[in-house]
């Protein structure tokens, strides 16, 4: 993965720096329970408002966003949006429990990382797995 241009030395442990966005709160709690479990080396940080979120994505210091798709204000690809901008090889992974298959239509598949839906069969383990492999 992809680490933004930061002053981490290369003799130190480097942590993995994820933003988890998401409006509801046991989705950022449940998700960020999963990857300290499942993941060595990694910083979570959980936002529940997105425009909040975009502000820490501005500041370069996260190397990869699990953002769900429909939140008040701003959508999950608007985020996207602005990580493309703003802090290009950042992963990114979309997390919704969207059945609209607008929200596939929107998706470049080169800009998505990864794509898991909410409530399919070990979807929080899958992100983990979506970190682990996007490092």
């Amino acid at each position: 993965m992809h680490v933004s241009g930061d002053d981490r030395s290369a003799t130190e442990v480097t942590q993995t720096r994820v933003l988890v966005v998401d409006d509801d709160p046991t989705v950022v709690d449940l998700a960020s329970q999963y990857l300290e479990h499942d993941l060595v080396d990694v910083s979570i940080t959980v936002e529940t408002d997105p425009q909040a979120a975009i502000e820490r994505i501005r500041t370069g210091a996260i190397d990869c966003v699990i953002c769900d798709y429909s939140m008040p204000t701003v959508d999950g690809l608007d985020v996207l949006d602005v990580v493309e901008r703003e802090a290009p090889g950042t992963a990114f992974v979309l997390f919704t429990g969207s059945p609209d298959e607008a929200v596939y239509d929107r998706i470049d598949d080169e800009s998505v990382d990864r794509f898991i839906r909410k409530g399919e069969a070990d979807a929080f383990g899958r992100l983990a797995t979506a970190v682990e492999e996007l490092r």
